[in-house]
Parts: C-alpha cells; sequence; structure tokens
C-alpha cells in the first residue's frame, strides 16, 4: 500500500461498532460487505485484516462439523479458537505462496 496514513483514534459505540477512516478505507478498498478477520495478538495488538478467498468456507467447515452424525460439542470460545487457527492457517498458506 502506498502512503499509508497515521494512526488515527477510533470509538468503539454501544454496540460494538467502530468506523474505519474514509482515507484507510479507500485505500484498502474497503466497502460495505467487505470482509475483515479481527484478533487479538499475545502481545496485546489488535489486528484487523482483509479476508482472503476461502474464509467463508472455513466458516462452513465448522458448521458441519457442528451438524455431523459424530456431533461435537463446543463451547463458543472453542468455536471461536479453531476458526481463528483454521483462518491462521489459511493465511500463513496465503503468505507462503506471496513469497515465490
Amino acid at each position: 500500500m502506498q502512503n499509508i496514513p497515521p494512526p488515527e483514534l477510533v470509538i468503539v459505540s454501544t454496540k460494538g461498532q467502530i468506523v474505519i477512516p474514509r482515507e484507510i478505507r479507500e485505500l484498502a478498498g474497503l466497502a460495505a460487505g467487505s470482509k475483515l478477520v479481527i484478533q487479538l495478538r499475545e502481545d496485546g495488538v489488535l489486528e484487523i485484516r482483509l479476508a482472503k478467498g476461502g474464509i467463508e468456507d472455513l466458516f462452513g467447515i465448522v458448521r458441519k462439523l457442528q451438524n455431523a452424525p459424530q456431533k461435537v460439542s463446543l463451547t463458543k470460545n472453542q468455536e471461536e479458537d479453531a476458526i481463528m487457527a483454521m483462518v491462521a492457517k489459511e493465511d500463513q498458506k496465503t503468505k507462503k505462496s506471496g513469497e515465490t
């Protein structure tokens, strides 16, 4: 990306929403309906990335596992952890394919 803008303060609404500043939306190519991945890292950094192809498939895999005959009971946290692990794995594949 070019001309990366300086950090901006955003405020979380009572509904848990934030507004991504227009300049950042435009530079990132975000529009209504754009999909993002958000993750709180161990170092306390809240990371927001553009979702790259396959993210909907990852959510579908979790749903299929939950509806399978040998249904696995997951807590909401376990479900989120499983999704984030799959997203991280997909992200690593994307990074590796971009290095070649």
